[in-house]
């Protein structure tokens, strides 16, 4: 199936959702702290749209009266300025040319009165005049539509700015003019206005105003008003009259002869679709006319394009100029690649759905990844979902917000499929993991969980928080695959991984040196785990790899010095950090000089205050000894990734051995 027919075929599905605009939850950092605020913000997302509508963000709502008289106006608060507006092919797409919005725009297309509050434009008479003149068409097409007959009453009195300046919405200079920028100092506290326009890139002229109209229907926003949706539906279908083959459904239809923008934010200027190079060789030489070279219907291109930039809105993975896309057309919601384990469990199933189909998908989810037998969970599975698909859309432009954007990606996948896909990759190199809140971009507050990493996870335990957009975005887009088709991780991330988290001295947050072992942990298992003998997160004392020994005679140093640094209230890094980078690379030699050096030390200390303690290390470190083959042990040769596996493990069963001697101890003190 074509990307454009599963998203076409998606809005066919969800056609419920149109025109609701949802409010996406999220966290508010205190200003003076690390805490949660009580209160959620709330960001206004991008609603699947009515046919031949867009979505802009309204500064300001005139209310008027059934009779077009003028009641008030307000300023639109930033959670309540997204606006479902009507639009031409042409205003769709503008640029810089003159193409009015037939009902909601800016000043200098909706005021009459502007050309006497704007600095001089001589396109001012000429906007307004393509404003009037599609309102006017429009009017006389639907002449029983009172909420369009009041607006178009209003709007030809000319008074729109003088009332909003009456108002105290819009404010002038001395020479009458809109204020370009306000002055705190001469001029007071600043206006509701300045604060919504964009500071150095929007003034009072680009003020964008939408309507309310009282005492006409239930729902006096014209902007949310289905009425009006479906006036303006007929109006494009009763004037547009370019018709052709459109190559998804396979009729004769409306066809489209330009295609939106602002697919993956309200400001991108990218199109997917583009045929504006008559003079070069985009299709010349192979067609006569553009139109031959794709042929998309007028009502698929807008069901396509609205619900891809719905979904990538509520659900899609964004990371500077790629935006990811994973779906499902029947039920929308499903787990992503692009994300974690912890996110699988904590984002859930889209609430919205229907009760039985999240609920079957969430049970479905679940026992693949408790390890149920896939066979067993597609016999038991609903015969609709058994048809259900599965879709990855990856987009991509040379800049953001501009040029044309580029499908980097698409895959097809059964659901049972790709969700057994996900279950082998979280089975695969599932490990004790660590992860910053994404809205704080804090390790203090960071998540620990058991699971698996995300794609972006890796590019960072591999090149670090700092790593180029570019390469950040290409890794990610070759991890997929990985994850999706259970493929081995490329080898050079899995080197960088080892190299990076054997440099633990380099991290300034010992949080993220702990994200970047667990993720180079689970890499290492994912690409070398053994049929015979499976790593294991618990240690494994039969294990006689010599790098797995190696690493657990690391961690065994590391934490006896750390022991003795608690115990004399030292605060400095190891000898075990310091030496890391170097253990690895030679690690015969530089566990010579830990033994002979370094640890003797620490290790008087820990024996003079707590004797069986260091008996308990020294035993140890004795039993890891004894299982080395002599030739590996004084070979010199690089550690591969398994020493942080030993590493790790030995790690944890001292930390648990002192937290049952230090449990044990508190009970006999209580007894």
């Amino acid at each position: 199936m074509h990307w454009i027919e599963a998203l076409y075929r998606t809005y066919e599905n969800q056609k419920s959702w149109i025109g609701k605009i949802e409010q996406k939850t999220v966290e508010v950092k205190k200003k003076k702290s690390n805490e949660v605020d009580d209160e959620k913000g709330k960001n206004p997302l991008s609603p699947l749209l009515p046919l031949f509508h867009s979505l802009q963000q309204a500064h300001v709502t005139i209310v008027i009266n059934k009779d077009g008289q003028f009641v008030g106006a307000f300023v639109n608060r930033p959670d309540d300025s997204s606006t479902i507006i009507p639009v031409t092919e042409d205003s769709e797409s503008r640029s810089s040319d003159i193409a009015s919005h037939p009902l909601c725009d800016k000043l200098k297309y909706v005021a009459q009165d502007s050309v006497d509050f704007f600095q001089k434009d001589d396109k001012l008479e000429k906007r307004h005049k393509s404003y009037l003149k599609l309102l006017d068409s429009w009017k006389e097409q639907d002449s029983d539509n009172s909420m369009l007959q009041a607006i178009w009453i209003y709007v030809k009195k000319g008074t729109l700015i003088r009332d909003l300046v009456r108002e105290g919405i819009l404010f002038c200079d001395k020479e009458n003019h809109l204020l370009k920028v306000w002055n705190k100092k001469n001029q007071g506290p600043k206006p509701p206005i300045f604060n919504v326009l964009k500071q150095g890139k929007e003034t009072q002229e680009d003020v964008f105003v939408r309507w309310q109209v009282e005492g006409i229907d239930d729902c006096p926003q014209a902007y949310l008003n289905k009425k009006m949706y479906e006036s303006w539906k007929n109006y494009r279908f009763s004037h547009d009259s370019k018709r052709g083959l459109c190559y998804i459904t396979g009729e004769e239809c409306l066809i489209s002869t330009k295609f939106p923008r602002g697919i993956r934010s309200a400001g991108d200027k990218a199109k997917l679709i583009s045929s504006n190079d008559d003079k070069g060789y985009t299709y010349r030489g192979r067609f006569k006319e553009a139109e031959e070279s794709y042929g998309l219907g007028a009502v698929v291109s807008q069901k396509a394009h609205s619900a891809l930039r719905w979904l990538l809105a509520r659900q899609g993975y964004a990371d500077g100029t790629q935006s990811i896309l994973v779906w499902s057309p029947g039920f929308l919601q499903v787990p992503s690649p692009c994300d974690s384990s912890y996110d699988w469990s904590e984002n859930g199933v889209d609430e919205e759905q229907p009760e039985d189909t999240a609920q079957q998908i969430a049970d479905l989810f679940k026992k693949l990844i408790q390890g149920a037998n896939r066979d067993q969970v597609w016999h038991d599975l609903d015969e609709a979902l058994k048809e259900q698909m599965v879709y990855l859309l990856a987009l991509d432009s040379a800049s953001q917000g501009q040029g044309r954007l580029s499908v980097t990606r698409y895959m097809e996948f059964r659901l049972v499929d790709y969700l057994d896909n996900l279950r082998f990759w979280y089975d695969h190199c599932k490990w004790e993991q660590w992860k910053k809140r994404e809205q704080w971009e804090q390790w203090k507050e960071a998540i620990q969980y058991l699971g698996s990493p995300s794609p972006k996870m890796i590019v960072e335990a591999a090149y670090g928080e700092s790593v180029d957009k570019k390469l950040c975005r290409f890794t990610v887009n070759r991890i997929l695959p990985c994850v999706l088709f259970r493929t081995p991780i490329p080898s050079d991330i899995e080197h960088k991984c080892v190299k990076r988290a054997s440099k633990k001295q380099s991290f300034k947050h010992t949080k993220e040196w702990e994200m970047t072992l667990g993720v180079t942990c689970s890499i290492y298992i994912y690409n070398h785990q053994q049929q015979e003998r499976p790593y294991t997160m618990s240690l494994d004392t039969q294990r006689t790899e010599r790098s797995y020994l190696y690493g657990r005679l690391w961690a065994i140093a590391d934490e006896l010095e750390s022991y003795a640094q608690f115990l004399t209230k030292a605060d400095r890094p190891t000898n075990a950090t310091r030496l890391m980078t170097r253990f690895q690379m030679r690690p015969y030699e530089t566990w010579m000089i830990m033994e002979s050096r370094c640890l003797p030390p620490y290790q008087r200390i820990v024996r003079k205050k707590r004797s069986g303690v260091s008996h308990d290390y020294d035993q140890l470190i004795d039993e890891v000894m004894g299982l080395f083959d002599r030739s590996d042990f004084e070979s010199n040769k690089p550690l591969d990734g398994s020493y942080l596996l030993g590493y790790h493990c030995q790690r944890s069963a001292i930390k648990k051995r002192k937290e049952e001697a230090s449990t044990s101890q508190e009970s006999s003190t209580e007894e």
